[in-house]
């Protein structure tokens, strides 16, 4: 086999192997990118504390504790403030559906008013004379 023949092949299968490689590491994409942001933003900090410290073990372990502190307290806000307006929906849509006549009417109402775009039939609810709703379709 000629040299140039070898180089050929070696780059054919360095380029499939790099294709297998991509498609194991593609999963991961997002998180290696948040850590690569994450590196180039507290890389700095962290040489800083290197630094003051002197001891490059100690310093990567306060900046990742702190890291973790810092993200777990949003995430734990932005959770909280979720669910917190899940919530409040919720209790709205419960006061609105008694004041209308209960869940039914309320299910009802949207089913006639989507019933022209949806073009498939869509079950009524009715209330009988015991004021329970029951299906009707």
């Amino acid at each position: 086999m000629s040299r140039r023949r070898q180089q050929v092949f070696l780059c054919l299968l360095l380029g499939s192997l790099l294709i297998v490689l991509l498609r194991i590491a593609w999963p991961f994409g997002s998180s290696l990118v948040l850590a690569v942001l994450l590196a180039t933003v507290l890389g700095p900090a962290n040489y800083r504390l290197i630094r003051i410290l002197r001891r490059r073990g100690l310093a990567s372990l306060l900046t990742t504790l702190a890291t973790v502190i810092v993200m777990e307290v949003i995430f734990g806000f932005v959770c909280y403030r979720v669910v917190k307006d899940a919530m409040k929906i919720q209790h709205t849509l419960n006061q609105r559906s008694v004041e209308e006549g209960g869940w039914g009417a309320m299910v009802a109402h949207f089913n006639r008013s989507d019933r022209g775009r949806a073009g498939n039939t869509v079950a009524c609810f009715q209330r009988n004379s015991a004021g329970q709703t029951s299906m009707r379709g």
